[in-house]
């Protein structure tokens, strides 16, 4: 299902009780984008009694208060409820992916990224290459394009193991 949304697009990509995955398209700036362009990335979002709620975390030694004036011409009402400083002692996860994704070009990952919340990679698909083209506004080659390469570069990193 997709809804038409202010100057973009909404889709439900999965719904499992109280929780839904959802997939927004836009051209215009989001949370996501402004975060990202300080280095930091959202690790969880709720809505929570009416307020929508949302984890990010930045690199160690970023200034919060550029990342909160930047979010607020966004949304402008948003508030900073709590702020604590974590310095993980050993890799997590997120880091591991955050290296992987250091060597992948910005439309590499959004294609990848894209293609996974759209059931790509699901067998069978739930959506065709020719989808993800058409949902993207680019053509079926370039989202092959992207794919391939994208994918080349992730399986190097875990086959090919460099030492780093």
């Amino acid at each position: 299902m997709i809804e038409r949304l202010g100057g973009g697009t909404v889709r439900l990509l999965e719904a499992d009780g109280s929780r839904s995955r959802l997939e927004l398209s836009t051209e215009a700036e989001t949370i996501h984008s402004v975060v990202a362009s300080h280095g930091g990335r959202i690790t969880e979002a709720a809505l929570r009694d009416g307020s929508f709620e949302m984890a990010i975390r930045i690199p160690l030694g970023t200034e919060v208060r550029p990342v909160l004036d930047a979010a607020r011409t966004i949304y402008p009402d948003l508030t900073l409820a709590s702020r604590t400083t974590v310095t993980p002692s050993t890799p997590t996860p997120a880091d591991a992916f955050a290296r992987l994704a250091d060597r992948l070009t910005d439309r590499q990952q959004e294609v990848l990224e894209v293609g996974y919340y759209a059931g790509f990679f699901e067998w069978p698909r739930e959506t065709s290459g020719d989808e993800l083209a058409d949902l993207m506004g680019v053509t079926p080659a370039t989202v092959h394009h992207h794919l391939r390469h994208g994918q080349q570069k992730l399986l190097a990193a875990f086959i090919d193991r460099p030492s780093q």
